[in-house]
């Protein structure tokens, strides 16, 4: 996983949150390194994201006291400067990088397409021989003071390895893991989960080879990718909007990378403000339809059994009477000739 240039590029897809951004912001420039710079692309925010983050940038405020989670250092707290911020348009390029410093850009999206076109953005205007590493991160994040370090450490360790997670934790609740690192797939019934969910955070593994057999995918909450895997493997594929894009990612990647996990890669994660509200129709609808789009491109051979699986789940629902949920898993269900060529 080695990149020509050692710098790495931390991506912020940003919609409708950037009271939230801010505050990943201010944990990332509170880490123990500062050979990064912070991509943040606004997919076309409705509120006054841009100009919030403009703002926060130029007079750095704390956060609030209830806001804040141990183990990250936010740098506002110990009387950070301005910081360097650069509004850049989608056809731009980033300025070279500096060989220390870490400086910020913003770059309005002009629409939103979704979590992968907006990474996909934000890798195209750093420029892939710009820099070593990607970290995709959400921004409803805060990050450990040695978030980055770990997850480096971790790919530099193995060359075989392409896309590196961190240990989620929940940020209302930190004792408690929301992922260690990426998620398990049963692909007869096309069911995931993310390993360790809901375990305490005192039981975080010490080595990631065991968590590393199981996963499928890398949580895309904390996602780093070398620039070399980017090259190699393309970048992610937009039509998902959101969901199982990573998966579709590390699918691609099979065989040519394999997939890492870093447990001393600490991120606390708000969990659904940073995408579609949670439990919102549209991503409901996303969620079904990307299952079967995904099961098709990857997955054929487990198509009969999955289907009939999804066929149970959505007469479960009915049996239920939960009658939003099965109208949105049906409607799926008969889009599936069109989602599975």
């Amino acid at each position: 996983m080695s990149g020509g240039v050692g710098r790495t590029a931390v991506l912020l897809v940003n919609w409708n949150n950037g009271h939230e951004c801010v505050q990943c912001i201010d944990s990332l420039l509170g880490m123990t390194t500062d050979d990064f710079d912070i991509v943040v692309v606004d997919n076309d925010s409705s509120d006054d994201s841009v100009s919030h983050i403009l703002t926060w940038c130029q007079h750095p405020m704390p956060p609030p006291e209830a806001s804040r989670r141990p183990g990250v250092a936010y740098a506002s707290g110990h009387g950070l400067p301005r910081v360097p911020v650069q509004l850049l348009q989608p056809s731009a390029s980033l300025p070279a990088p500096a060989e220390r410093g870490v400086r910020v850009f913003i770059v309005p999206a002009g629409q939103n397409r979704g979590f992968a076109a907006g990474n996909n953005l934000g890798m195209r205007v750093a420029g892939l021989p710009a820099y070593g590493h990607f970290w995709l991160l959400n921004t409803d994040t805060v990050v450990h003071h040695q978030a980055l370090p770990a997850l480096l450490r971790r790919a530099a360790a193995d060359p075989g390895i392409g896309m590196v997670g961190s240990t989620l934790l929940y940020f209302d609740t930190p004792d408690r893991v929301q992922a260690l690192g990426g998620a398990w797939l049963d692909p007869r019934r096309m069911l995931t989960a993310h390993i360790g969910l809901g375990d305490s955070a005192a039981r975080v593994p010490g080595h990631p080879e065991a968590v590393e057999a199981q996963m499928a995918y890398v949580v895309g909450a904390s996602m780093l990718v070398s620039a070399d895997f980017v090259r190699q493997v393309g970048p992610m594929q937009e039509d998902y909007f959101l969901y199982f894009e990573e998966l579709d990612w590390a699918e691609r990647a099979r065989g040519h990378y394999r997939l890492g996990y870093a447990p001393d890669s600490l991120v606390y994660h708000r969990v659904g403000g940073s995408s579609a509200r949670p439990a919102s129709e549209m991503a409901e609808s996303l969620l079904a339809q990307n299952r079967i789009r995904v099961l098709g491109r990857f997955f054929r051979a487990h198509r009969a059994s999955a289907l009939a699986y999804l066929g149970w789940v959505c007469l479960r629902h009915v049996l239920r009477g939960r009658w939003r949920v099965a109208r949105i898993q049906w409607a799926a269900l008969r889009t599936a000739p069109q989602l599975l060529k």
